[in-house]
């Protein structure tokens, strides 16, 4: 089997937040693998904890979403060798990124974005097993660093968003309830298939 798990959570200056969770299973058996997910994972879900998703971005906005006020007026951010570089004033918009590939021994890949900016930042997280990244999103000067990467990870962590203080997700071991009224029907409607 090869599940690849999915996590992304959008802040926004004006209180909107959203925690999107996708789980991508493939199965050995392909004539019945709804049916396979159902029993497989489904007592596996129902175990893990409530996520305090409002709780997580009251923590993370401080690190992450400047004050309206000060959206993209003389941000800098880190490049990927540590050096401190423009990435908007005022005409200019721009965001912060921090990505980092947990699976391969390579330095945390820091940089600016100018090509899509949009109100909403993120720390998205995907993990296949075989090839994991921890990235975030951010338009607060400097905030792409590797303190606030520190940060960021422990704050999904402490809330059992993720399995490691590394940033991992890893296979059937995502800390994310779904709601069991939902999964139970969706368990049914399988069952019964």
């Amino acid at each position: 089997m090869n599940d690849r798990l999915y996590v992304v959570l959008e802040l926004d200056s004006f209180g909107s937040n959203t925690l999107f969770y996708s789980s991508n299973h493939e199965c050995k058996n392909k004539d019945d693998c709804a049916r396979e997910f159902a029993i497989n994972k489904a007592p596996e879900i129902l175990r893990q904890p409530i996520i305090d998703y409002k709780s997580i971005a009251t923590e993370l906005k401080p690190l992450l979403l400047a004050a309206p006020s000060a959206e993209n007026t003389d941000l800098v951010c880190f490049d990927s060798n540590e050096n401190i570089r423009q990435c908007s004033i005022s005409t200019i918009y721009g965001e912060c990124k921090s990505s980092d590939y947990l699976t391969e021994k390579k330095k945390i890949i820091r940089s600016c974005d100018n090509e899509k900016y949009g109100f909403k930042k993120y720390v998205s997280i995907y993990d296949s097993g075989s090839f994991s990244t921890f990235n975030f999103q951010c338009n607060r000067s400097l905030c792409n660093g590797h303190m606030t990467m520190e940060a960021v990870k422990n704050i999904m962590f402490k809330y059992n968003v993720t399995k490691t203080m590394e940033g991992r997700l890893k296979n059937n071991s995502l800390k994310l309830k779904l709601s069991k009224i939902i999964l139970m029907l969706i368990i049914i409607c399988l069952l019964l298939n």
